[in-house]
Parts: C-alpha cells; sequence; structure tokens
C-alpha cells in the first residue's frame, strides 16, 4: 500500500484519498492508532478537494474508527481535522 502510494502521481487526489485511507483502516485494525492517524490526515488532505462517493464511504467510517482511541492526542487532533473537512465540504 506505501509504495502504491510513493509511486501515485500526485494529481490523481481521489485515489491519493482511497490509498491513505485503506492504509489508514488497516494501521487502525493491527493497532497503531498514531500512524494510522497520520494516514487518515493525508487522506483527509486530499479529500478536501475532491467529490468522490468512495471518499465519503472511507470519511463516514473515520469516526468509528476513531472512538476506541478519543483519549489519544494523535486522535484528538485527527478529530479536529476532521471537523475541518466538514466545514469545508458542507
Amino acid at each position: 500500500m506505501k509504495q502504491s502510494i510513493r509511486v501515485r502521481p500526485a494529481r490523481e487526489r481521489q485515489g491519493s484519498a482511497h490509498a491513505y485511507a485503506v492504509l489508514a483502516q488497516r494501521r487502525f485494525r493491527y493497532g497503531h492508532p498514531e500512524a494510522s492517524c497520520e494516514s487518515w490526515r493525508r487522506s483527509l488532505d486530499e479529500y478536501e478537494h475532491v467529490s468522490s462517493v468512495r471518499g465519503d464511504d472511507h470519511f463516514a467510517g473515520v469516526r468509528t474508527d476513531l472512538a476506541p482511541y478519543a483519549r489519544t492526542r494523535a486522535t484528538r487532533e485527527l478529530a479536529g481535522r476532521v471537523r475541518e473537512v466538514v466545514a469545508a465540504k458542507s
């Protein structure tokens, strides 16, 4: 997954948003919340600039993924970024 992201052209925002979201979900699943938050942050940076149903689906899942780690600093910071993206997309 990391290699896919690394070789993806910068102009492919929709694909990057999806790849980072998948990586974030996997990192959460394997118990790496800080690394996952970094991947979610990158996904949100791309997602903010695209209109995508798949991106919307990933975005809807981020809050569910964050819930068990709500007390960590990385998760709190990411929650703030999620609120910014919600405001920008509205």
